[in-house]
Order: C-alpha cells, then structure tokens, then sequence
C-alpha cells in the first residue's frame, strides 16, 4: 500500500506541491498556472492514486511544454463584444461601423444560441454545424459578416496571448461557411442605353424633382450617396473644374447623422 504523507511534499523546483490531506481523505495537487494564479487539483472520488498522479504528470507536462490551458468563462459572445469595443475604442471603426457590428453580433445570438453563451472552450464542431443551418435565412452578405465576426472570436482566442483554446476550430477544412437559402440578386451597371435614358429623363419630365441633382451628381461623378450629400458649393473648384471630395454624410453609434473627413479629389 502506498504511504500517504501528511506533509506536503515538493514535486520539484517550481513543479507545485503534492501531498496527502487527512481532512479530506484524498490526493492533493497544488500549482501555478501560467497567469501565476494558484491552482488546486483534488483526487476525485473512486479515483485510483496512480491515475490521480498521471494526471498530475499531464498537467505538468503542459505546463513545461507550453500547452497548458486553464478553465475560463469567457464566452463567444462576450469575446466579440468585446472586440467590436476594441475596435471603436481604437479608432479602426467609425460609429457606422460600429453599430454595423453590434448588429451583426445579434444575428449571431439569434443563430447560435446553442453555443452563443457556453465557455468558448467548450464549443464544439458540432456546435458551429447545428447553428449554420439558422444563419442560412440569412442573406449572404450578413452571413458573411456573420463568418467574419465568428472567426475572430476563435482566433482571438486561440492566439498565444489569451490562449484560452488551443487552436482554431474555424480553421477546421470540414467546417465551410454556410451559402444562404435566399437568391442572391446580381446587381449589374447601367449600359450605355440605359444611362443615356437616365439623363434625358432627369433633364426633361424630372428636372423638378427633389432629388434630381443627388442622382445626376452620384452618376457624373460615381460619388456614394453620403459623399454627394455632403457636398456644397464651396466645394466646386472654378478655374480647373475640380470637385474637392474631402467629407461624407454618415452615421454614428447612436444612428445621427454627422459629417465625417474623407480626402478625394475629382
């Protein structure tokens, strides 16, 4: 029969502490993790000592070869609302932009409630599989935002930085991104004949329409419609018939409409 120490015992320089606990009547296994937390390992219940004890030679292993991972909490969901606030805090988004990915983010909770809040380590292939048939109502682009915000979340966290996971099951060859239910609609430029019809119509039977010049100016000019609606008459250049494109009308987080600095020239 095995002797049971009543004192702790080292394990080795910088390996933690295993010992016998008379209180609890079972192995005990005491290390830091690799945030230089200290983590507590108990011998379960019907568990032989002998298992107990390659189990602590696993997780020993993984800390000195680097593939040790500690449980964590951290969910999908919380890892992408975080990088989205990253991203808007960083600057890398603008307000459009912004409330474009919170959308986005509910999209996936609506689709991935099966997985959406579990602790990302606990998600599995079969997860992602079961909630690509729901983003399939979706139209393609949003399902491709969708994929985009997804892959993140995996990628951030398998990176050696959090590493809460230890690799990427996005990046699994047999999980492909999901093709919509719904027609894709092609969206083609106008020919010649068509173009040529747009401008007699706006300069006869609509020259009074409101909206006239937003049209004509986007077609002369292949302007978006924020930047053709932040133009003024400041920005027509005279002498070398040049339109200073230097701003656009967009959104922020909040859905208000502001003026926000671009630099063209046309």
């Amino acid at each position: 029969m095995e002797r049971k120490n009543r004192k702790t015992k080292s394990v080795g320089n910088g390996e933690g502490s295993l010992y016998y606990s008379d209180t609890l009547k079972c192995w005990i296994f005491q290390y830091y993790d690799t945030q230089g937390k200290r983590q507590t390992m108990k011998q379960k219940k019907k568990e032989s000592t002998k298992d107990f004890k390659a189990r602590v030679t696993t997780t020993k292993n993984k800390l000195n070869n680097g593939t040790y991972i500690e449980k964590q909490d951290d969910t999908v969901k919380s890892i992408i609302a975080e990088h989205i606030k990253q991203k808007f805090n960083d600057k890398v988004t603008s307000g459009r932009s912004y409330k474009r990915d919170k959308d986005t983010l509910n999209c996936i909770i609506k689709c991935c409630s099966n997985f959406i809040n579990k602790p990302i380590q606990k998600v599995t292939f079969a997860d992602i599989q079961t909630a690509k048939e729901f983003m399939k109502e979706y139209s393609q682009s949003v399902i491709n935002m969708m994929w985009r915000l997804l892959k993140k979340a995996f990628a951030i966290a398998s990176s050696p930085s959090i590493k809460l996971i230890p690799f990427n099951i996005m990046n699994d060859e047999n999980l492909k991104k999901p093709i919509s239910n719904k027609e894709t609609k092609k969206v083609y430029p106008l020919t010649k004949e068509e173009r040529e019809k747009l401008k007699n119509i706006l300069d006869n039977e609509e020259r009074n329409h409101p909206y006239r010049n937003i049209v004509k100016l986007e077609w002369i000019t292949a302007m978006r419609v924020g930047e053709t609606l932040a133009r003024s008459k400041d920005d027509i250049d005279q002498d070398i018939t040049k339109l200073h494109i230097h701003n656009t009308l967009t959104r922020d987080k909040e859905r208000k409409y502001y003026i926000r600095k671009t630099y063209k020239n046309l």
